[in-house]
């Protein structure tokens, strides 16, 4: 009995170190598959609205979407 004490008070500790690698691998992943996708416009559909925002003097929007 006293061998199993041993060993189960040696390992005790042992099984943090490669959660914390799985768990640093799985978080980056996991992210990166959930992030949503960017919204995809036509180039018509960019220069219709880059030109109404550049005609309501909203030209930072119009650089940001250009």
């Amino acid at each position: 009995m006293s061998q199993w004490t041993t060993l189960l008070q040696r390992i005790g500790g042992k099984w943090q170190l490669p959660l914390a690698a799985i768990s640093a691998v799985a978080l980056p992943a996991s992210m990166a598959l959930l992030r949503p996708d960017p919204n995809k416009i036509s180039m018509q559909e960019a220069a219709t609205a880059m030109e109404r925002f550049v005609v309501s003097g909203l030209h930072d929007d119009a650089i940001r979407l250009g």
